[in-house]
This record gives structure tokens, C-alpha cells and sequence, in this order.
């Protein structure tokens, strides 16, 4: 089958590059973007404020949200 003067070979050839340069750095760009999001909304080293139930850091002694003192 004939597309614009190109065979089959030549349409193949031309998907595979396409893939190549752009879905596995796209794939790539994806995966860093889900890594680094689930880093960031570590609940480790977390523990909840008594009065408005937000994630404060465990050495928090006032909520940066309530701005309550917290034990």
C-alpha cells in the first residue's frame, strides 16, 4: 500500500522514530512528574493538629494553619 509515495517499510521506519523521539521521553517526563508528587505528599514524619485535623511536622509546637499550640 502506497500513503504519499511511501511503502510499508518506510511508514514503519517513520512510527518507530516517532516513538522513539517522542512517546519514551514523554513516558519519562510522566513518570518523574508521579514520583516527585508522591514525595511530596509524604505523611512521614506527620502528625495531625488536634484542633483542625491538618498535617503539621512532628517538632511543630504551633499549627501553621490554626496557628494553635500543639503538644
Amino acid at each position: 500500500m502506497l500513503i504519499g509515495g511511501l511503502g510499508t517499510p518506510e511508514l514503519i521506519i517513520i512510527l518507530i522514530v516517532l516513538l522513539l523521539t517522542i512517546g519514551v521521553p514523554l513516558v519519562g517526563i510522566i513518570a518523574l512528574i508521579i514520583f516527585f508528587n508522591r514525595r511530596k505528599h509524604s505523611t512521614e514524619g506527620m502528625k495531625k493538629c488536634a484542633f483542625c485535623a491538618y498535617s503539621i511536622p512532628i517538632e511543630a509546637t504551633l499549627c501553621r494553619f490554626c496557628r494553635k499550640e500543639v503538644g
